[in-house]
């Protein structure tokens, strides 16, 4: 139960929060062209690179290297000493998805203060057909409120939507960074059997406290997780619109 209660949906939400950023990402680029796309969306370089910064200072990890502008291919980085400790590994390479998803939260807060702040959950319900309508039914209603509350007429509804639009398409962390996140994932996973095994040779419930730890940290991010998943479809919607509209407009002889 607590598999399907809290890790599977946890895990849906990131999936598809990865999958939806690189396709924003990939669109934008499309729209932009190279040269427009590294100008007007460096500021979700800036949340990106600066979140795997953070990552790497509260895991006392020592930084080698610090860079916001675009070299060999790469938009930004954050070199750092290897280390063997396989929540370091996963800190450091998700952490760009929630300081993005935190700041996401931050702007709304700030810039629009009549949206909402709280986004719906993907939650297990009675089967993933009912759990899939109920989100798309909530997602909707969030979506109308937050439309409602942006002031066309005001610079900060136009900032924040230029910021969410940069902010969106850096949410995802690179390969290289989702193989860290896999292998600390796993290491840590072994671990865990380890002392749920270690914990029955001995009588010991480790296995309920693991549980219980684990439920928490997820219980405690996928708000903000959800935060970022509800923004991100109604940026991939629009985004994914606008080029479909330039593709038939290069097909289509219209005169």
């Amino acid at each position: 139960m607590f598999v399907l209660g809290v890790v599977i949906p946890f895990l849906v939400a990131l999936l598809v929060t990865l999958w939806l950023s690189r396709i924003t990402s990939r669109y934008l680029l499309e729209l932009l062209g190279e040269r427009l796309y590294l100008i007007l969306l460096w500021p979700g370089v800036v949340v990106h690179e600066l979140s795997h910064l953070l990552g790497a200072l509260l895991t006392l990890t020592r930084v080698t290297g610090f860079s916001l502008w675009p070299r060999g291919g790469v938009l930004g980085s954050v070199t750092h000493e290897a280390s063997g400790n396989p929540l370091t590994l996963i800190l450091i390479s998700i952490f760009p998805l929630l300081g993005g998803a935190f700041v996401l939260w931050v702007l709304t807060l700030v810039l629009v203060p009549g949206a909402p702040t709280g986004a719906p959950v993907v939650a297990w319900a009675s089967g993933w057909g009912a759990t899939v309508a109920e989100y798309i039914s909530a997602w909707w209603n969030f979506t109308r409120e937050l439309w409602s509350a942006l002031d066309l007429g005001t610079w900060q509804s136009w900032l924040f939507i230029y910021l969410t639009l940069t902010i969106a398409a850096h949410l995802a962390p690179s390969n290289k960074d989702l193989t860290h996140t896999a292998a600390g994932f796993t290491a840590l996973s072994l671990l865990a059997v380890l002392l749920v095994w270690g914990g029955s040779l001995i009588g010991q419930p480790i296995g309920d406290k693991l549980a219980g730890w684990a439920q928490g940290t997820f219980n405690f991010f996928l708000p903000l997780l959800s935060y970022a998943l509800a923004i991100l479809l109604v940026v991939a919607i629009v985004v994914s619109t606008a080029v479909g509209i330039k593709r038939l407009n290069q097909r289509v002889v219209w005169w």
